[in-house]
């Protein structure tokens, strides 16, 4: 039995991300015993500071009741752990490396179904990180099948959990605390999960009223996916600045108004940021994302690209042991002419190949921005 008493059996990782759960069964009494005795704010597995930064999840069918989950991730670059090296020039995760994930609390995916997986096993396929801002980002994948396509008619309930957050968050409730994003699984209404398209940390001038996009979406279907606030209390609340959080449930428009501006302690400058928790629901129940916004005060406000569909725009973003970045944004090429009009004249044979031809010369293809930095 669990903590609590509650009865869960460990399973092994599939897909290459994790390995044979041998001794799974001493891993998860050890975590256990950890949670039950529950070690007080000063007692860490992994002693030196919040290090989660963004997590996303959704999932897809493979066939029957069998599912792929895929978890998002960022955190902290240079949480210090024995699992969280790296073969960087510093010793810590770059692009292609694995990281076992770990932390004051080892981070757990749980099914619904009375089986976890536990966060020894739990890897992280690093996909981009940064020195300067100091993240790691990257995915973990992983199989399961279900007895069932449902739980007695509702969705499977999967969460990823763990410990903690970074130090950095105005969020009062949010500072340090254990991360949780789900995700609910219906086999039955629908193959696949919404996805949500939003970066691991929003950037924002401190204008008082701002708005963003965090859209979400099904890969199968166009429409039927809303996007709602998570939990009140992830609407940045339980900070010294006052805000107001509007969500667009159908585009995934979210307004934030703070009147009287940012408080300069929560402010980006200060190295400050806020989290925010995202639902997005389909036919096949909804998924989560938890991500970051920063706010920047003063002249530096001003470096936040603003680039509109169908403008010119150019940014400059300065910074103090990198070079100035130039980019420009242009915008779709004019409409073609009008296809001209064809006659076919002599004999057959030439009028065809006339035809042919205008009727290739009329062909219309999409044309893209470019993007040269």
């Amino acid at each position: 039995s669990g903590c609590g008493g509650e009865k869960r059996r460990a399973v092994p990782l599939r897909e290459g991300i994790g390995e044979d759960m041998r001794g799974t069964s001493c891993v998860v009494a050890a975590v256990c015993l950890f949670l039950c005795l529950g070690g007080g704010e000063g007692q860490r597995i992994e002693n030196n500071g919040g290090h989660y930064r963004y997590g996303n999840i959704r999932w897809r069918q493979v066939q029957g009741n069998t599912v792929e989950i895929t978890l998002t991730m960022s955190y902290r670059r240079d949480f210090q752990s024995a699992y969280w090296k790296g073969s960087g020039l510093d010793g810590l995760a770059v692009t292609g490396d694995t990281i076992q994930l770990n932390g004051k609390q080892w981070p757990v995916l749980s099914f619904g179904d009375e089986t976890l997986t536990v966060g020894e096993y739990l890897k992280m396929q690093v996909t981009a990180y940064s020195v300067a801002e100091n993240w790691v980002y990257g995915t973990s994948v992983v199989r399961h099948t279900y007895a069932t396509p449902t739980n007695n008619g509702e969705g499977w309930l999967v969460r990823f959990q763990g410990c903690c957050k970074l130090s950095e968050v105005a969020n009062l409730n949010e500072r340090d605390a254990p991360w949780e994003i789900s995700s609910t699984v219906n086999l039955l209404g629908d193959s696949a999960s919404p996805i949500i398209a939003v970066l691991p940390v929003v950037s924002l001038p401190d204008t008082g009223a701002i708005s963003f996009f965090a859209p979400a979406f099904s890969p199968l279907r166009d429409g039927g996916v809303t996007v709602q606030l998570g939990n009140p209390n992830t609407a940045l609340t339980s900070t010294v600045t006052t805000f107001t959080t509007v969500l667009d449930e159908a585009t995934g428009k979210v307004t934030i108004e703070f009147p009287g501006g940012v408080a300069p302690s929560e402010s980006a400058q200060e190295g400050n940021f806020f989290f925010m928790t995202l639902n997005a629901t389909g036919l096949g129940g909804h998924v989560q994302a938890d991500f970051l916004i920063r706010i920047i005060r003063g002249a530096y406000q001003y470096r936040i690209p603003k680039i509109g569909h169908g403008t010119i725009s150019s940014l400059n973003l300065p910074g103090a042991t990198r070079p100035i970045i130039n980019a420009t944004l242009y915008p779709e090429a004019p409409p073609p002419p009008p296809p001209r009009r064809c006659r076919t004249r002599g004999d057959a044979t030439r009028g065809l190949l006339v035809s042919l031809s205008c009727s290739l010369s009329q062909l219309r293809f999409p044309t893209l921005p470019r993007l040269w930095a």
